[in-house]
């Protein structure tokens, strides 16, 4: 997966690294990068960069629309 473009559901801020959030990709992997808490809830284009054995980590491309909330 490293090299590639996946559509994340950006899901909160990163608990174990500062300045990053995380969320969940189309695959159900945790991915972690930079971006702002304002992205949390949205669906965004993620560059992978590298992995690990629990997660992967890339930069975001693009922000892609909106994720409606449900009530």
């Amino acid at each position: 997966m490293i090299d590639t473009e996946q559509k994340v559901l950006v899901t909160s801020r990163s608990t174990k690294l500062p300045g990053q959030i995380t969320g969940r990709s189309e695959n159900n992997r945790i991915v972690s990068f930079e971006g702002p808490d304002s992205l949390i809830g949205q669906m965004v284009t993620v560059k992978i960069t590298s992995g690990s054995a629990n997660s992967l980590h890339g930069h975001v491309l693009i922000r892609s629309a909106t994720v409606p909330s449900v009530i």
